[in-house]
């Protein structure tokens, strides 16, 4: 298929000779509006276009899917070079319209601050009581966006795992405070123990 688009270009310098009718190389079939846009048929099988639709320039794939002609499957646009996969209008630098499997990815944070501020000490932690106020309130988080919002704007991944991580951050900073708490609360109470039973001892004793 490539060998053949590789053909297939080459002879576009020479299109002008034959204009809006077809050239046929084997299966392999280019057709021209003898104005901008060309496109590239390999027997039904694959198409490549590529032209001006009055505003921007293009090039899009498509390929037969076994069970119909599929558009879009590869589109690049030439005003702003945006990619589109599945896609003939894409408003990001990559555009997907499906799913995407990758072993990793990768998160520029620039211009976001990583959560660590809140283990600073001039952090103002909300306190357990407000955290529930909000809730009650919202139905959410706070500097979480609700559930309408989502399903309306999606999420930025890296937004969301920042925010995430400062949740669990104050998280961890309640833990330690209970944790205090109750190590308070059993010195305590060994203390009391220790006064009780001296006491209750020298009671039976008189």
């Amino acid at each position: 298929m490539m060998k053949k688009i590789i053909i297939a270009l080459a002879l576009l310098a020479i299109e002008s000779s034959f204009g809006q009718n077809p050239l046929n190389v084997g299966s392999l079939q280019i057709s021209n509006d003898n104005v901008h846009n060309t496109w590239i048929n390999s027997g039904g099988v694959a198409r490549l276009d590529m032209g001006y639709d009055g505003a921007k320039g293009y090039i899009n794939f498509g390929a037969h899917t076994g069970g119909g002609q599929r558009d879009n499957i590869l589109y690049m646009r030439g005003s702003d070079g945006n990619v589109g996969i599945g896609t003939a209008n894409p408003n990001n630098k990559l555009d997907v319209n499906g799913t995407i499997h990758s072993q990793e990815v990768k998160v520029d944070m620039d211009g976001w601050s990583w959560p660590d501020f809140v283990f600073k000490k001039d952090y103002a932690l909300p306190t357990l009581e407000e955290v529930e106020k909000h809730i009650a309130e919202k139905g959410h988080l706070e500097n979480i966006p609700s559930e309408e919002e989502v399903l309306k704007d999606g999420i930025n991944l890296g937004e969301m795992n920042a925010k995430l991580l400062q949740k669990i951050e104050e998280l961890t900073l309640y833990v330690i405070e209970q944790n205090k708490r109750l190590d308070k609360v059993e010195k305590e109470n060994v203390e009391l123990k220790s006064q009780i039973i001296p006491s209750k001892n020298k009671t039976n004793g008189d």
